[in-house]
């Protein structure tokens, strides 16, 4: 298994704004990703507990990557994206990454943090040999 965890340390990507990995006090509604989420699809009601268990469940797979932008000034949750690792048996057994669930909060659309987030996940794509697909998305 590719340990694509270690790959990406966080990286500012604009005034006040990181890019990193999804973290469990994201979570909380302090940090705002599931009220995130809610702009993009129906997220439903989740304990704060199972949160941190599907968070830990995630990380262990090594196949699904939550990106997020924080917000430093705030704490909070601006931008995220998903990146799940497809292994497969066509093309010599490779492996390709497709990117999902791209979601900019609306009070910070306009700003170009969807193209940074996706960016992100493909610095950890071309680190580890792989390649981005191509993904459909809905612009909302």
């Amino acid at each position: 298994m590719i340990e694509i965890m270690k790959n990406f340390e966080p990286q500012e990507c604009g005034k006040g704004l990181v890019v990193r990995y999804l973290r469990a006090e994201d979570l909380s509604s302090k940090g705002g990703f599931l009220e995130l989420l809610s702009q993009l699809t129906t997220v439903g009601h989740i304990s704060e507990s199972f949160l941190k268990i599907r968070l830990q469940e995630l990380i262990s797979s090594n196949r699904e990557l939550m990106f997020v932008i924080e917000d430093v000034k705030t704490g909070r949750v601006v931008a995220a994206a998903t990146l799940l690792l497809e292994y497969k048996f066509i093309h010599n057994a490779g492996k390709c990454g497709h990117v999902e669930d791209v979601v900019v909060d609306k009070n910070v659309r306009g700003r170009g943090l969807g193209k940074k987030i996706v960016s992100a996940v493909r610095v950890v794509l071309s680190d580890v040999g792989e390649n981005l697909h191509p993904f459909r998305c809905q612009k909302i």
